[in-house]
């Protein structure tokens, strides 16, 4: 199983919070906006409080912003 990044999630955020949005959501959540860039290419955090604070941020939980893929799903 791996995790994948529902991108459209920070995405939204992103535009309902600009200018300047991902300082905004890098002071809200206390994760780096250099990593927030590369989460937004879909790198998964293997710091698990990374994770959690972002999707706590973003005001979802960590599942749903960082949902596991089954086998048959990775795939395809």
């Amino acid at each position: 199983m791996k995790r994948t990044v529902r991108r459209e999630i920070i995405d939204e955020w992103l535009d309902e919070k600009y200018p300047n949005a991902m300082t905004k959501l890098s002071a809200a959540s206390d994760v780096p906006a250099s990593s927030i860039a590369k989460i937004r290419n879909g790198r998964v955090p293997k710091n698990a409080d990374h994770r959690k604070k972002l999707a706590e941020a973003l005001g979802v939980d960590e599942p749903t912003l960082f949902p596991v893929l089954e086998d048959r799903e990775q795939a395809s």
